[in-house]
């Protein structure tokens, strides 16, 4: 619905592979709880109707779950203009987006980026607009494949300063790991944490990918990245509730 009053609520979208419809994957609009789950997203390219998203929110939704989803080959992976309330991305592995893997763009809301995995991509996880906070816990944000693309970007001071950030591992093979923070450019990530007072446990090594060469994501043994982070069981606590 794209009018002013919510159309429904408690919806549940799992398990689906969804590729190449056009313009989205999944469009979330005004929803009131809903959970979008361990679904496969890919193929998603600019056009007169669309900017390329796997995934678009806008319309103040309230109360959403991106969880344990799978996106790829698309302009963009998960794009917001706009939440009402609460919106949790956990989980997800995004890669292979030629313009933003997260674009967590503007339009309110607070968001809770956990336990992602964002790969090769231009641009990592970004918010250039106005939202009320974003909060980030044990995401590995990696490769990024344009010189002038950020892992993590907060353009605003005001959003920044309600912000927080831990735990997260950055690697890029070639060049510098570049953080945006409220206006403020970060070539390596000690700094960041220093002249912010975020990012707390946040590092730059390489993950230790079983095989990026052939999107296959997962760890290692011997993956710095493994049991590098922090309890999110407020999170599990909320999701029950």
């Amino acid at each position: 619905d794209q009018g002013g009053t919510p159309s429904g609520s408690y919806y549940y979208i799992g398990r689906n592979h969804i590729y190449s419809t056009r313009e989205n994957a999944i469009d979330v609009k005004q929803a009131r709880h809903a959970v979008i789950s361990e679904n496969v997203m890919h193929g998603f390219a600019a056009t007169s109707s669309s900017s390329g998203e796997a995934v678009v929110i806008h319309y103040a939704p309230q109360g959403i779950w991106f969880l344990n989803n799978t996106i790829y080959d698309s302009a963009r992976g998960i794009n917001s203009s706009g939440v009402g309330t609460d919106c949790y991305v956990i989980g997800n592995m995004v890669y292979n987006c030629s313009e933003y893997g997260l674009y967590l763009d503007r339009g309110g809301g607070t968001f809770h980026v956990i336990n992602n995995t964002v790969a090769s991509c231009q641009n990592g996880i970004v918010t250039s607009g106005t939202v009320s906070a974003l909060h980030y816990r044990n995401n590995l944000i990696t490769e990024i494949t344009s010189a002038a693309g950020f892992h993590l970007q907060i353009s605003s001071s005001t959003v920044a300063a309600k912000s927080t950030a831990s735990n997260l591992l950055f690697y890029q093979p070639s060049g510098t790991v570049r953080i945006l923070w409220s206006g403020r450019t970060y070539t390596d990530v000690p700094s960041w944490m220093s002249a912010t007072g975020t990012g707390q446990g946040s590092f730059a090594r390489d993950p230790l990918y079983l095989d990026a060469a052939s999107r296959n994501y997962r760890l290692r043994a011997g993956s710095p990245a493994i049991d590098a982070g922090i309890s999110v069981s407020e999170y599990d606590n909320t999701f029950q509730a």
